[in-house]
């Protein structure tokens, strides 16, 4: 039985699924140019709609969006099948869908994100990240309440989906 992704996959590149947070796809694909490099092949997204705009500051032309990216419902397993991506098959770029990750490092995974993902994709902790291409775009409304308190270059703006960081944690 085909999967309904299937068609989309690059045969001979990298199809990394971005699943879980933004911040966490973010440090992902500041980390893909460094991944394409070191592994010679060209990378394909396959992400959730609210991602679309990151795809669009890294100015990322590969990408396919997948509606309903429940991994139970839209994928028939939860976990990656190997411990590094394959070329031509999809795989989930996050330690929760790595079985060896998770069994090795267990709870303690999830405390730094960045070096996750770089040992993830199988490159060294001190590779350089990039940046944004493109700036996010934001409507006049919301640069007007936002300048009400400050001007944009000088404020941080949390995203609705960043609920890992709790009130206490920015004292």
């Amino acid at each position: 039985e085909k999967k309904s992704y299937e068609k989309y996959l690059l045969k001979d590149g990298y199809n990394l699924a971005l699943r879980d947070g933004n911040g966490d796809s973010f440090i992902t694909i500041a980390a893909v140019p460094a991944f394409e490099k070191t592994y010679k092949a060209k990378v394909k997204f396959f992400i959730k709609p609210s991602q679309e705009y990151l795809m669009k500051i890294f100015d990322i032309k590969d990408y396919f969006v997948v509606e309903d990216f429940k991994i139970k419902t839209t994928y028939p397993m939860n976990i990656n099948e190997t411990n590094f991506p394959k070329k031509g098959d999809i795989w989930f770029v996050h330690v929760r869908y790595n079985k060896e990750t998770l069994k090795k490092e267990g709870p303690k995974c999830f405390n730094n994100f960045k070096e996750e993902i770089l040992n993830l994709l199988n490159l060294p902790l001190n590779t350089k990240l990039s940046l944004p291409a493109n700036k996010l775009e934001i409507s006049e409304e919301l640069n007007k309440k936002i300048n009400f308190y400050n001007s944009l270059d000088k404020t941080i703006l949390f995203i609705p989906e960043a609920n890992s960081v709790v009130a206490g944690d920015l004292k």
